[in-house]
């Protein structure tokens, strides 16, 4: 806290950002991207692409009035904006605060895996410092939880990297969890169980299995312990039962954002024990 702050002639942040960017959040969140994609060269990509793919999947302009194919020029020695960086600058400081973690969240598409890890930690720095109900977890903004939930999320999400079935489930899970304009919290449910019932196939070697069936044959292999095992099959019922996720897709089983969030980290948590129990026991899941 700065002297300002600490004094009163400041006023400090109280509550979180949820559906609100102040000027200190936007300007920071801009100066994260400007290091990392504009003036850094470490970002996996070749200028022209980065210059192409915003201006046609982002901004959704026609590739042949790209306004400069330079991130800078230069006049008298001078560096001066380009009038396509100057377009970005312009749009993130008067864009809607939602348009701006869209705008990152595209960036994060960009980005190789090993600047990935980088341009995330500094966002979520600063969404940390600016206090936004947002963070980066995997390839997506979503709202806040703890840090041991993300952690538990992107845990899942690296020790499933290479399995694609499964990792395509979390992400939809996240993917619905995370969009601010219509989030489906059912649907949301609905992948993260199944992520959990699609690594139970694959650990007993059979596709056409359902979790509860394939987590009794996981039990019998001592890959799960019983009240583990109880629980899990507690939270499946939840989603299988005739009033269920799976089987009220017409209804409107009255979900929220806590219960969507809930079942993704209690799936990504099962999901990280039984690929830990595998390796314990020299199963290859890959």
């Amino acid at each position: 806290m700065l002297f300002s702050e600490r004094k009163g002639y400041k006023p400090v942040r109280a509550a979180l950002q949820k559906e609100s960017m102040d000027d200190a959040l936007r300007t920071e969140l801009w100066n994260v991207y400007y290091e990392q994609f504009i003036s850094g060269s470490t970002t996996g990509i070749d200028k022209d692409s980065f210059y192409k793919s915003y201006w046609r999947h982002f901004f959704k302009k026609m590739v042949d009035t790209i306004p400069y194919k330079d991130f800078f020029e230069y006049v008298d020695s001078r560096q001066y904006y380009s009038p396509f960086i100057k377009y970005m600058h312009d749009f993130i400081k008067k864009c809607e605060w939602h348009e701006v973690y869209s705008f990152i969240e595209y960036a994060l598409s960009l980005l190789t895996k090993r600047n990935l890890s980088t341009f995330k930690r500094k966002c979520n720095d600063v969404m940390q410092m600016e206090m936004s109900a947002y963070r980066i977890v995997g390839n997506q903004v979503v709202e806040i939880t703890s840090e041991e939930e993300i952690a538990c999320i992107e845990e899942c999400l690296d020790n499933t990297d290479s399995l694609t079935g499964i990792n395509t489930h979390i992400q939809s899970a996240l993917g619905f969890l995370s969009d601010r304009n219509n989030p489906d919290f059912r649907n949301s449910i609905k992948e993260s169980i199944s992520a959990v019932e699609a690594l139970a196939q694959q650990l007993t070697s059979n596709p056409k299995a359902t979790l509860g069936s394939a987590l009794k044959v996981i039990e019998k292999s001592k890959q799960i312990h019983p009240a583990l095992k109880a629980s899990l099959s507690s939270l499946y019922g939840y989603t299988s039962d005739e009033g269920g996720i799976r089987h009220a897709m017409l209804e409107d089983p009255n979900l929220t954002f806590n219960d969507a969030k809930f079942m993704l980290v209690a799936c990504t948590a099962f999901i990280n024990y039984l690929i830990g129990k595998a390796a314990e026991q020299g199963i290859s899941l890959s």
